[in-house]
């Protein structure tokens, strides 16, 4: 153990010193050990290949991940009849807000379209409110189901898309053809 000298200092307090206490800066002696353990104090300099094996060392009793954990945040997809619905309100807010604005300055605004700008316009005129947006050529279940039950029996009694499309008229040729892929009948 080697006795050390630091620079200026003050005594360790561990709370508020007395009231008749004398603060005093002065060089105080101390030693390598802290608590009975060898400090951060050495008297001779470390070789560099020295740091390395204490470092290497180190790193040994560090215990590796077997694997990378990765949180994915669960992402909201937000689908197009939801977006052109939130871009139909703003469009309306904007409207009722600024009325003495074009519908030039209205696009540019909200980005978008003079149609859509002027859709909302004539919605907000006569129904006070825009109108919804829906996807067109939505098929129920039941002639989801019907087609199902066509493609089933296609294969065996060998019909082509358009003898198909004649039973089933709403479904494009496109649509019959993809459902028949996914059955592997195609």
């Amino acid at each position: 153990m080697q006795k050390l000298t630091t620079r200026g200092c003050t005594e360790v307090y561990f709370g508020t010193p007395a009231a008749d206490a004398k603060v005093t800066f002065e060089s105080r002696s101390t030693t390598s050990e802290i608590n009975g353990r060898p400090g951060i104090f050495h008297s001779t300099p470390i070789e560099k290949n020295e740091v390395s094996d204490i470092l290497q060392r180190l790193l040994e009793g560090v215990k590796k991940p077997s694997k990378r954990i990765v949180i994915k945040k669960e992402s909201t997809r937000v689908s197009f009849e939801e977006k052109v619905n939130c871009k139909r309100t703003f469009i309306a807010q904007v409207l009722r807000n600024n009325p003495t604005w074009s519908m030039a300055e209205v696009m540019r605004f909200t980005k978008s379209g003079f149609t859509t700008v002027k859709r909302v316009f004539r919605d907000l005129q006569y129904c006070q409110a825009p109108a919804h947006f829906h996807y067109n050529n939505i098929k129920t279940p039941e002639e989801l189901s019907q087609l199902q039950n066509t493609l089933e029996n296609a294969h065996e009694e060998f019909k082509t898309v358009n003898d198909i499309k004649r039973v089933h008229k709403q479904f494009s040729r496109k649509e019959i053809a993809k459902q028949m892929k996914k059955l592997h009948i195609r």
